[in-house]
Formats: C-alpha cells, sequence, structure tokens
C-alpha cells in the first residue's frame, strides 16, 4: 500500500498501523496526572509552612512574655508587701511576697510548657516539610535547614528542662517552705532554693527566647523545591 490512510485513532502507512491520537491522549493524561501531583505536593507544603509560622511565632510570643512578666511580678508584688494568712511564719525580708510572686509565676510556666509542647509539634510539622519538600538545590539552603533543626532541637530539650525538671523542682521547694515555715532550719534553706531554681528558670527562659529568636532570623529565605508547572495546549 504506497498511500497512507488514517482510520480514527490509528494511522496506516505501507501496511504498518501508528496510534496517533491515543498515544498523544496518553501522553497529556500522563502530564496532567504529574502537574496534579506536583501542585498538590506545593500546596501540602505551603499547609506546613503555614503551620510553622504560626507555631513558631506562638512559641516565640509566649516565652517572651513570660521572660518579661516574671521580673515585673515579682516587682510589683514585692513593692506592696503582702501578708499570707496561710503562712504562719513571720514576714521577715518580705519573705511572703516571694512566695506570692512566686506562685503566680509557676502557675504562668505551668501553662507555658503545654503551649510549648503543642508549638514544637506545629514546628516539627514545618521542618518536616521543609526537610521533604523544600528547596534542596544548594548549600546554602541546605545549611539553613539544618541550622533551624538545630536550634530547634535545643529549644525543645531547654523547654523540657524547664517543664520537667526545674518547675516541679521549684513547687517541691516552695511546698517544703509552707510545711515548715515556722521552722528556720528547715524553711530557710527551702526559700533559699527556690530563689535559685527561679533564677535558673529565667536563665533558661531566656537561652530559649534567644534559640527561638535564631529560627525566626533563619527562616527568612524558605521556599519549595519545584516551581508549580503549567501546561500549554495547542490546537492544530
Amino acid at each position: 500500500m504506497a498511500g497512507g490512510e488514517c482510520c480514527g485513532a490509528v494511522c496506516v502507512n505501507g501496511g504498518t498501523a501508528y496510534f496517533v491520537r491515543g498515544s498523544l491522549s496518553v501522553r497529556i493524561t500522563r502530564v496532567s496526572m504529574i502537574v496534579r501531583i506536583i501542585r498538590a505536593m506545593m500546596d501540602l507544603f505551603t499547609i506546613s509552612q503555614v503551620i510553622y509560622w504560626l507555631g513558631l511565632a506562638t512559641w516565640f510570643g509566649g516565652v517572651l512574655f513570660i521572660a518579661m512578666s516574671a521580673p515585673i511580678i515579682f516587682r510589683t508584688v514585692r513593692g506592696e508587701r503582702p501578708l499570707l494568712p496561710t503562712v504562719l511564719s513571720v514576714n521577715l525580708e518580705n519573705q511572703h511576697a516571694d512566695l506570692l510572686a512566686g506562685a503566680v509565676v509557676a502557675n504562668l510556666l505551668a501553662m507555658l510548657w503545654r503551649m510549648q509542647i503543642a508549638c514544637a509539634a506545629a514546628v516539627l510539622v514545618g521542618l518536616t516539610g521543609q526537610w521533604t519538600l523544600g528547596d534542596h538545590s544548594d548549600a546554602s539552603h541546605r545549611m539553613e535547614i539544618i541550622l533551624r533543626s538545630s536550634l530547634f532541637i535545643l529549644a525543645v530539650i531547654f523547654a523540657v528542662y524547664d517543664g520537667r525538671v526545674l518547675w516541679p523542682r521549684s513547687n517541691k521547694y516552695r511546698q517544703e517552705y509552707l510545711d515548715h515555715a515556722d521552722e528556720p532550719e528547715v524553711a530557710n534553706p527551702a526559700k533559699d532554693k527556690f530563689d535559685q531554681v527561679h533564677q535558673q528558670s529565667v536563665t533558661v527562659l531566656m537561652i530559649t527566647l534567644c534559640l527561638l529568636l535564631g529560627m525566626v532570623l533563619c527562616s527568612g529565605n524558605i521556599s519549595g523545591s519545584i516551581a508549580t508547572p503549567t501546561v500549554i495546549t495547542t490546537t492544530r
């Protein structure tokens, strides 16, 4: 057969059949499927980064609030020189004020601990998106992700140390002081330990705040690894 003849989706030329329209349709379907998958990946990356920024901003703001408010609470309560009726000891050196302010700050730290866990989970979701779907095209982007991840791990370690070690220890010494308020040989060392642990807790908060600030400063150049493609169709 010298000539060529097209029959529907098959082109017959010299006895050889070529699937023209069917093959083109399959290719277009495959490309469209790939485009949809890539767009879904980009949408997933965007969602993960929204969660990341919400968690990081809330975490940073909460720690900043507690770190700034704790000294103000102690200074204000000490200035009022309160007397606690449940504490039988004489209010020497304004110890009742320290106990009251310490109780307020301890309750704030308990709330902060729960908030930090929730925020850390949100930041972890965002970091997972950056590792799996983020831009790793050059060494600088990879180094930024490693740096953010390292700062995050350190911030979680300090948060856990503050919430699971320092805060229970502070409550223990405060309760020990209250139980032995009329026994100076027991109450005074407990009060000194309470003040020491409180100062350590404030120091840990400041370190955590610096780590979170570093994460914020290192998060200004986050981008996805794949640009959203577009499909151009032409008709002939």
